[in-house]
């Protein structure tokens, strides 16, 4: 009998502490990837385009990167775990994941629009447009650095990741959100 509720409360405790570690996971791979974005369009503003924004909020971060990382990287991991053949799960990769950076692009720029009244890109220039926020040019360009990304870069990450104390994790939310609100009110 008390071993069989030790099990129940060790069961609980496994279930809790699995879900919190991948939450925190996904959250410190949001962090990574709005900061990797902040510095994409950096790079891109200094040596390409000066009218390049790099950014509605005031800290070092793009939300909208944060979020194409997390939904490839969660879809990659259930790609993954699937048993066929690699080139199937990369194709199945692929498509999985061009959809969902063509979606996150198109909900970020309708949510920037909405929300603040401002349009950070356009894509009506290009050939393959479906109004300004998506092309299947630049959707493609996603679709390849978000391979890159979970191919090269986050095997790399994988080795640190989950040590990242989860104070440090609050505290840089803390600031994201503070940073909205102070940029929501002005």
């Amino acid at each position: 009998m008390v071993l069989d509720i030790i099990n129940k409360r060790y069961n609980l405790f496994f279930l809790w502490n699995t879900i919190i570690g991948d939450y925190m996971y996904y959250l410190n791979l949001y962090f990574i990837g709005s900061f990797i974005g902040y510095l994409y369009e950096t790079i891109l503003k200094y040596t390409i385009s000066p009218s390049i924004n790099n950014g509605l909020l005031h800290g070092p971060w793009i939300p909208v990167y944060g979020f194409g990382v997390v939904f490839s990287s969660y879809l990659s991991n259930k790609v993954f775990s699937i048993k066929k053949g690699k080139i199937i799960r990369m194709l199945l990769t692929f498509s999985l994941i061009f959809v969902i950076v063509t979606i996150t692009e198109e909900i970020g720029g309708l949510f920037i629009q909405i929300l603040f009244h401002r349009k950070f890109w356009n894509y009506k220039r290009f050939i393959f447009n479906i109004g300004p926020y998506i092309s299947l040019e630049t959707s493609l360009l996603w679709c390849l650095l978000s391979f890159i990304f979970i191919f090269y870069l986050k095997p790399f990450l994988e080795l640190f990741i989950k040590k990242i104390p989860k104070f440090l994790s609050f505290g840089i939310g803390i600031f994201q959100l503070i940073d909205l609100s102070f940029t929501l009110l002005v």
